[in-house]
C-alpha cells in the first residue's frame, strides 16, 4: 500500500492484473500520442485510491480494473479503454477524456468538476450520485437534418445512451440526460 511511483514512465508496458492499491503515480506517463500503441495495460487491475493527478494515460487500458477512490485531477485519458471499470467515489476534476471507452463503468459519487468530455462513450454507465457541475460535455447541442434535436445529442458525439443515474446526480448546467438515460 502507498508505493512511491511518481513522475515514472510506463510507457507501453504490461502490467495487466498489478495490485497497485494506494500507490502515487502522480505525474506518471503512461502512454505517449506520438508513439503509436504506447499505452499501458493495466486491465483488471487492483488500483483502489491510486493517486494520478496530472498522469498522462494515453491509449492506456484499464478496462475491469478496480479504481474506486482513485485520484486522477487532472489527468489525460485520451484513448484510454476503460470499459468495466469501477470509479466509485474517484475524482476526475479538470481531467481530459477525448475518445475514451467508459462504457459500463460504475461513476456512483464521483467528481467530475471541470472535466472536458469529447467524443467518450458511456453507455450503460452508472452515474448514481455523480457530480458533474461544471464538466465541459459540448458547446451546443448537435442538429439533424430536420433540425431537430434530441436531449443529450451533443455536438462532440459523447454518448450517454442507457446511463442511469438517480435523483442525488449532479449534472452540469443546462445538461438534460437523452430521452434513453434510465432514472431510478
Amino acid at each position: 500500500w502507498g508505493t512511491e511511483l511518481n513522475g515514472v514512465e510506463l510507457i507501453g508496458a504490461d502490467l495487466r492484473g498489478v495490485n497497485l492499491v494506494g500507490a502515487n503515480l502522480s505525474g506518471a506517463t503512461l502512454g505517449d500520442p506520438l508513439i503509436p500503441n504506447s499505452g499501458a495495460n493495466l486491465s483488471g487491475s487492483d488500483l483502489r485510491g491510486i493517486n494520478l493527478t496530472g498522469a498522462t494515460l494515453y491509449r492506456t487500458n484499464l478496462a475491469g480494473s478496480d479504481l474506486s477512490r482513485a485520484i486522477l485531477v487532472g489527468a489525460d485519458l485520451t484513448g484510454a479503454s476503460m470499459s468495466g471499470t469501477n470509479l466509485t467515489k474517484a475524482d476526475l476534476s479538470q481531467a481530459i477524456l477525448d475518445n475514451t471507452l467508459m462504457s459500463g463503468v460504475i461513476f456512483a459519487d464521483a467528481v467530475f468538476r471541470e472535466t472536458k468530455f469529447n467524443t467518450v462513450l458511456l453507455n450503460g454507465s452508472d452515474f448514481h450520485g455523480a457530480n458533474l457541475d461544471g464538466a465541459v460535455l459540448a458547446d451546443k447541442p448537435a442538429q439533424s437534418a430536420a433540425n431537430d434535436t434530441e436531449e443529450g445529442t451533443l455536438l462532440n458525439q459523447n454518448s450517454f445512451s442507457g446511463v442511469r443515474y438517480n435523483a442525488d446526480t449532479v449534472w452540469p448546467l443546462g445538461f438534460k440526460p437523452p430521452i434513453s438515460a434510465i432514472e431510478e
